[in-house]
């Protein structure tokens, strides 16, 4: 693979095309495909002709150069365009946006993403970016990034390219994405559902890696930049699949609580790697206000003193604890990031979103039991009262019957 050349691309041109491309070039974050083959998967894309009722087995593909104007005949999808409008008009209610979009639509590289959806629906949707992501291939989608390729696709409803790379469980694709604009897409529902991507595969055990990484990445979190969780997301997102995302809660609980206790240990090895304090009596002055607070008090007590004692005070302030060798690493602080990290030990806000999730998950699953055991006490009478009704109905008939 090789860098992107100068020419052609997905976006179209403009004045600072060439600027905008060297400065994505540089940004793409690694190989990038060929000019040549990239242009063949975009025409190679197993991808459906937007709106067209056609062969399902035959691709239409999406154009490389959608600002270059196509020529129009009578198999091409835009000349029998107003005969589908007039056809489209029976059905639904028209707005000058949709017969703008409904025109229009075949120079938006915008295509259907199923093979059943002849007259596309718009949840069905897709482009460049988010086809590519479903694959899993990085150098084209870095070729549509450098080439001016938008990596959120706000106008697609369903397949932008985010939850695209989450539903495929692409994780490296996840990462790229959300490095290169796409983190606002973290939390973005699809459709008009409530449906998210971290909804969409938190009850796959398959794509636990994938789904913690969301979690990790604010999924879970209010809007504030804080890295505060939103019992409310908790609620939604990690329940939308009932029972089966119930049976993932315990191992999501589980996982939190090993990385919070990897942390706390890590704690106390870091405790290992301080000095021993050497005594002064500048220092012994200093420990004495930190606790009494008070100069007028340290002062008088250090008057009193005989020089002699003052070790004593310290030793009592300051028990003396044997030298540990990790104390070799003490000032190191590079290399004590490197061991944190060799180790897996979570900082920052990723480390208070584990603490939040050791906290509020148990409450969480609380309530998750106590409204499956409601349910079931429901269920249950409802069954003892149709019983009751059936044996009623039956022995009245036995009577009756008798007399």
């Amino acid at each position: 693979m090789k860098a992107a050349s100068a020419g052609g691309g997905v976006g179209g041109g403009t004045s600072n095309e060439p600027e905008l491309k060297r400065r994505r070039l540089l940004d793409a974050g690694g190989p990038i495909e060929d000019d040549e083959t990239a242009r063949r998967k975009m025409r190679d894309a197993e991808v459906y002709e937007r709106g067209v009722d056609g062969d399902f087995r035959v691709y239409a593909g999406f154009d490389p150069n959608p600002s270059i104007p196509r020529k129009i005949n009578k198999g091409h999808p835009l000349y029998r365009r107003p005969v589908q409008l007039f056809h489209w008009s029976g059905r639904r209610s028209l707005s000058l946006y949709s017969i703008i979009y409904f025109l229009v639509s075949p120079f938006l590289i915008i295509q259907s993403a199923v093979s059943h959806d002849g007259d596309a629906y718009d949840s069905h949707i897709i482009k460049p970016m988010g086809h590519f992501a479903r694959e899993g291939d990085l150098p084209m989608m870095r070729w549509l990034y450098v080439n001016g390729a938008d990596t959120r696709d706000e106008e697609v409803l369903f397949w932008f390219p985010l939850y695209s790379a989450v539903r495929f469980g692409t994780l490296e694709v996840c990462k790229w994405l959300f490095a290169h604009g796409a983190a606002g897409d973290i939390k973005r529902t699809v459709a008009d559902t409530r449906y998210t991507p971290l909804s969409g595969i938190f009850d796959e055990s398959d794509k636990r890696t994938l789904s913690r990484w969301l979690i990790l990445n604010g999924a879970l979190c209010k809007d504030d930049d804080t890295g505060e969780l939103d019992h409310d997301l908790i609620t939604k997102d990690l329940t939308y699949h009932g029972d089966d995302s119930a049976r993932e809660l315990p191992e999501l609980l589980m996982w939190a609580r090993e990385h919070h206790q990897c942390r706390s240990a890590f704690g106390v090895f870091l405790m290992g790697t301080l000095s021993i304090l050497e005594y002064s009596n500048t220092k012994l002055r200093h420990a004495f206000l930190a606790r009494i607070r008070s100069e007028k008090v340290v002062d008088r007590i250090l008057r009193n003193t005989p020089p002699d004692q003052y070790r004593l005070l310290w030793d009592e302030l300051f028990p003396q604890r044997v030298c540990c060798s990790l104390a070799a690493l003490c000032g190191k602080s590079g290399i004590l990031e490197l061991i944190g990290d060799y180790v897996g030990i979570m900082r920052g806000r990723e480390a208070r979103i584990i603490r939040q999730l050791t906290d509020l998950l148990p409450g969480v699953i609380a309530e998750l039991d106590a409204k499956r055991a409601q349910s079931n006490l429901e269920a249950d009478s409802n069954d003892d009262s149709d019983d009751d009704n059936d044996g009623s109905d039956g022995s009245d008939d036995f009577y009756e019957s008798d007399a």
